[in-house]
């Protein structure tokens, strides 16, 4: 068996914490610049379609 010090749940969720504030501006890209490059596919199909 294996002990763990007192911390240890502390530790681990200060990690986990600083993970997720750090990877938030990339999975923030991953997820928006689709998006972004969606919407402006749409915006310029109709205002061509419009334009005819």
């Amino acid at each position: 068996m294996f002990t763990l010090p007192t911390t240890a749940l502390a530790d681990i969720t200060g990690y986990i914490d600083d993970v997720l504030t750090d990877g938030w501006v990339i999975i923030a890209l991953v997820i928006g610049l689709p998006v972004a490059f969606y919407v402006v596919n749409k915006v310029i199909s109709l205002a061509t379609k419009r334009a005819r």
